[in-house]
């Protein structure tokens, strides 16, 4: 059954972890403009001891990653999940997951690429929607996400989607 978590909204805090690939370490000038854009939205951030570890770091550790994502899944102030960055190792974490803790805290949980692993898996289907939005390690500075005009950075969007914090 799937639940429907609160909608994102000004003041909600935001994890942010890596559940494949290193991108924050290897562009952290990026990385930064990526959380200011979630920042501008009213959002707080919130880091997990893997979010800025490097690609070698995470590819060897794939217990390690998926116990940020379930801390995040757990933490009763995260209202939502934003996965840094695709990859090509989010495989390996799957069988560290627990579907029981994802149930229970029914979160927004948001990635892009290889990240998409999680939320196609039974283990996530079994409570939290999620989405495939572009990659927020790609924004720009000074607009809602790499491909808008909108300048506000209230919100992140694509051609398909279109997510907006109230």
């Amino acid at each position: 059954m799937l639940i429907r978590p609160k909608r994102l909204k000004a003041g909600d805090t935001v994890a942010v972890v890596s559940t494949s690939w290193g991108g924050p370490d290897a562009f952290p000038h990026v990385y930064q403009t990526g959380v200011e854009a979630l920042q501008r939205m009213g959002l707080t951030v919130k880091e997990y001891p893997g979010t800025k570890r490097s690609a070698a770091e995470l590819r060897a550790d794939p217990r390690a990653r998926a116990a940020d994502l379930m801390a995040a899944f757990a933490d009763p102030a995260v209202t939502g999940i934003f996965s840094s960055i695709g990859g090509d190792d989010s495989a390996r974490i799957l069988p560290y997951l627990d579907p029981d803790v994802i149930a229970d805290n029914p979160t927004v949980f948001m990635g892009f690429s290889d990240t998409t692993t999680h939320s196609s898996t039974p283990t996530n289907s079994v409570s939290s929607p999620s989405t495939a939005q572009p990659s927020w390690l790609g924004w720009r500075k000074g607009s809602g996400s790499r491909n808008s005009n909108n300048t506000s950075g209230t919100s992140c969007s694509n051609r398909h989607r279109r997510m907006s914090i109230s």
